[in-house]
């Protein structure tokens, strides 16, 4: 397979112990391995997969972490794709049905999620892949941000990684073409069009998050909510 056509899935190092990556890589998959800072697999800039066992699952609801991860999720992917591996409702743990059932019900409608049961890892990898080869473009590239970085380039390279739209090896040729971060988020849509791999439309898309600034009326809206009772 050619490297360019490619399928890269960025996967979490907590996944090197499945059978998905073997699996994956059996499909003609290239997997990079790192600290996902949120999620298992990326798959593209604006899609995630998150993978728990039934069990995993059920445990998170019943200790909250479900719904604080549900929340970083939402910030940094526009779709999220939870797949749970086994019976949810045979677990053993101590729990109502009806507080599983809330959970689902919370995850689909209030956070947009969607949630699929798999029989079993194997499962899950094919569906990962079919999902990844119809999101990657030719010229798309997940987003992969390191959990644990050293000061200097290392940081630099994160804090570009952290711009929607930005991956791993756009943010090197970005740091490497404008020297800096700070001469990055000053460039304007033209300047960044002379870096390899950013065309018009992708310049426009990072341009518009560099450059924009929040109005003195979304600040004041933004101050009143975070101190309005709820109650009132």
């Amino acid at each position: 397979m050619d490297t360019k056509e490619q399928i890269t899935i960025y996967a979490d190092t907590r996944e090197t112990n499945t059978s998905i990556l073997p699996r994956l890589q059996k499909l003609g998959v290239r997997i990079q391995v790192g600290e996902l800072e949120i999620g298992d697999y990326v798959l593209s800039d604006d899609q995630v997969v998150e993978r728990k066992a039934a069990a995993e699952f059920v445990a998170s609801i019943m200790n909250g972490t479900l719904f604080n991860q549900a929340g970083k999720l939402r910030l940094k992917f526009a779709r999220t794709l939870i797949l749970i591996e086994g019976d949810i409702y045979s677990t053993g743990h101590a729990i109502a049905r009806d507080s599983i059932d809330g959970a689902l019900a919370f995850l689909i409608t209030l956070d947009g999620f969607s949630v699929l049961q798999m029989k079993s890892q194997q499962a899950s990898a094919d569906l990962i892949y079919r999902l990844a080869k119809s999101s990657q473009s030719p010229d798309a590239e997940p987003s992969f941000r390191r959990g644990k970085v050293t000061q200097g380039r290392s940081e630099a390279l994160f804090c570009i990684e952290g711009v929607l739209g930005v991956g791993p090896s756009l943010a090197v040729r970005i740091l490497d073409h404008f020297k800096s971060v700070s001469a990055f988020f000053t460039a304007s849509a033209e300047d960044l069009q002379q870096v390899s791999g950013i065309g018009p439309k992708r310049a426009e898309r990072i341009h518009a998050i560099t450059s924009w600034q929040q109005s003195d009326l979304e600040a004041g809206l933004q101050h009143q909510s975070l101190f309005t009772d709820p109650a009132v």
